[in-house]
């Protein structure tokens, strides 16, 4: 999910407008957004958005400056600043050293040491289903939070004219190419896509698979396949790998694995619909359950395919111990010879979106 400056958006039982976003990159290579936000009473807070790993936080600055009793330390490294946009009062390249701390009710207290100051938090882990868009800021609202229009007598009004003189040709140049990971892509199309639930690892609290429904009104939502094509066809993310369920083509399932995710798209065990799970490898690592509601034939080929292609590598990246595929023994094994037509459509699109970027002048970039 991803909010800009001037939307409103309900988290729990309050409301907010967004005032800020702040994009880290962390020392293990973990990205996330936090977004500034305020209330009706003027009281501030922080949403943290991390949809690779499922996580995300509502936080208030505490004048506690100990962890309160009960918290234990759960992460500690430093937070790069790579992009920010509306009012925050951090640049990009900034960086702190940060403290995490959560309880066993899912409270969570973080120590974040900048250059200038040390700031401390207490916040609440949230599902993602409990954070909601009310309404975006439009143009004039997004303009309004540009760091060279905040204290300008230019109207936003005027500004955007000019912006679009300048965008629309842009998106024309662009127009085709894919523009979202799967996660953002499936929650900005209701008509097509539901989510149903989110599952938390039972390894790991804080990384946590999230599932969607497909839609069967339209064709994509007819058959696992068709969904898959239609991400394929619609999300940035590379995939690395995508298989068909070729040992048990009855089944009907999809395997799609890129960098960060394993997505599995099959049918319902009860109701037949088609459902997408989309979970961060590192929920796949640990995952002791098979997937939400999935049949058993399903969740033969959604193992089998994880063992063989993504395990080996995620071993090393998350070390031994809490893998229930260290003793794992395949249903059966997956030879090399299968459709590879999903990945080759993969392919050509992700080229196509290179060479229409290069073409218009190398894309966007964030910077002062």
């Amino acid at each position: 999910m991803r909010f800009n400056p001037g939307y409103r958006i309900k988290v729990g039982q309050r409301e907010f407008s967004v005032t800020g976003r702040i994009s880290y990159r962390g020392n293990d290579g973990s990205v996330w957004d936090e977004y500034s936000l305020r209330d009706s009473s003027g009281r501030t807070a922080w949403l943290s958005v991390d949809d690779e790993e499922g996580e995300y936080i509502l936080s208030e600055a505490t004048g506690l400056q100990h962890p309160p009793e009960g918290f234990s330390l759960y992460w500690q490294g430093s937070e790069r600043v790579t992009g920010v946009s509306g009012r925050v009062d951090v640049e990009p390249g900034d960086e702190a050293v940060c403290s995490d701390y959560e309880d066993h009710s899912g409270r969570i207290y973080s120590v974040e040491r900048w250059d200038d100051e040390t700031e401390y938090s207490l916040g609440t882990i949230l599902d993602p289903d409990k954070i909601i868009r009310i309404s975006g800021g439009g143009v004039a609202g997004w303009m309004q939070n540009l760091p060279f229009l905040r204290n300008s007598s230019v109207s936003p009004r005027d500004a955007g004219i000019a912006l679009l003189c300048v965008v629309v040709p842009i998106i024309f140049a662009l127009h085709g190419s894919k523009g979202q990971d799967i996660n953002s892509y499936l929650e900005s199309q209701p008509d097509k896509y539901v989510r149903v639930t989110s599952l938390t690892s039972s390894a790991d609290n804080h990384s946590r698979a999230t599932v969607y429904s497909a839609a069967t009104s339209w064709a994509g939502g007819r058959s696992p396949g068709d969904t898959a094509d239609d991400i394929v066809s619609n999300c940035t993310d590379e995939f690395t790998r995508i298989r068909k369920n070729d040992m048990e083509p009855e089944d009907g399932s999809v395997s799609m694995l890129t960098r960060r995710n394993y997505v599995f798209i099959y049918r319902d065990a009860d109701a037949g619909n088609v459902l997408v799970q989309v979970e961060p490898r590192k929920y796949s690592y640990h995952s002791v359950p098979g997937p939400y509601h999935s049949p058993v034939m399903s969740e033969r080929f959604y193992r089998a395919f994880y063992h063989r292609y993504a395990y080996p590598e995620d071993l090393s990246s998350f070390g031994r111990g809490g893998s229930p595929y260290e003793s794992y023994k395949s249903a059966y094994a997956l030879g090399n010879s299968y459709d590879h037509s999903l990945e080759s459509k993969s392919v050509s699109i992700r080229q196509q979106s290179l060479n229409r970027r290069r073409s218009s002048g190398g894309g966007f970039h964030g910077g002062k």
